[in-house]
């Protein structure tokens, strides 16, 4: 099977072009949620809760209607929010500080490990996710590592076009000011790996949750092995 580091750079020449070295990358893109803390600790738990709370009290549907179109969201269109845009005309900012008032202090700690890894990665990194800035700063607060990242690009300055949609991508790109072969996303889902493998990017699956595919380039086990299972990436690579 090889070396973590030897399996990412066979995976990649089927889908790249160039065989650099890993420590080319300009920049890394981080999923929040689930990423960057484990998925089971509770975090998505207490929002879900919330979101269906919002479809309930401030929409105004019924429980079994709530579930049904949650599911077919998620499906058809990657969250709740933009299915609720689309069909219900929400506005958007009064949805997400909504879902995102929760005080999150018990689920999450500072994470002296996470920041240690990420500030041995010499590249640009950002926060690329679906949730809105607001609620992303409070979760990089709450793990001690908001220094550690360059900027957040969440559903706002993604114009709410969320990811796995292709644009949603090719924004954060703009965003980053790098091209898709100089960049690395790191996620915890498959789904939002499959376009920024198809842009050009180099994909880092986190967790267990998903079988990975073509798409995937190297998976771990959780973020903080991110440099040990791929050495070239950090600023002490030979």
């Amino acid at each position: 099977m090889g070396t973590p580091t030897q399996l990412i750079q066979h995976a990649t020449r089927s889908r790249h072009s160039d065989e650099g070295s890993l420590k080319q990358f300009q920049v890394i893109f981080f999923d929040l949620d689930d990423t960057l803390y484990p998925a089971e600790n509770g975090v998505w738990t207490m929002i879900s809760a919330r979101i269906s709370r919002y479809m309930t009290e401030q929409m105004g549907l019924a429980s079994p209607q709530v579930a049904a179109l949650r599911q077919k969201y998620a499906e058809e269109q990657g969250t709740t929010l933009n299915g609720l845009m689309q069909d219900f005309s929400v506005d958007p900012e009064d949805y997400l500080a909504f879902v995102h008032d929760a005080d999150l202090s018990s689920l999450l700690r500072p994470d002296p490990v996470l920041r240690s890894m990420l500030a041995d990665l010499p590249q640009s990194k950002f926060v690329f996710t679906n949730a809105s800035r607001g609620h992303a700063e409070r979760v990089l607060e709450l793990l001690g590592v908001r220094s550690e990242f360059d900027d957040i690009i969440d559903i706002v300055a993604l114009g709410y076009i969320n990811k796995p949609e292709l644009q949603a991508y090719r924004t954060a790109l703009a965003i980053a000011g790098s091209p898709a072969s100089a960049c690395m996303m790191v996620d915890d889902r498959v789904r939002n790996l499959e376009p920024a493998a198809a842009l050009g990017m180099r994909t880092v699956l986190v967790g267990a949750r998903d079988e990975p595919n073509e798409a995937v380039d190297l998976q771990i086990e959780t973020v903080h092995r991110l440099i040990d299972d791929a050495p070239e990436l950090g600023r002490n690579a030979n």
